[in-house]
């Protein structure tokens, strides 16, 4: 994730990841996350990428539905 605006934080299977404007971090494979906004009256803004075009063309993607 990429914060663009606002802070906040990540709680990631048990541990809190505190960010902020300009900040970046990733979550491990598989990992349950889940993201609060930290900004008060104004909306936080987290730009995701990840690597699934990558994994499908390596026939490597996985996916499970919750």
């Amino acid at each position: 994730y990429f914060v663009i605006r606002g802070s906040g934080q990540s709680d990631v299977d048990g541990k809190t990841i505190k960010w902020g404007a300009r900040d970046c971090f990733t979550i491990p494979a598989w990992a349950g996350h889940t993201h609060q906004n930290g900004s008060g009256d104004e909306d936080a803004l987290l730009f995701a990428a990840t690597d699934g075009a990558a994994l499908r063309a390596l026939g490597l993607y996985r996916e499970e539905q919750i």
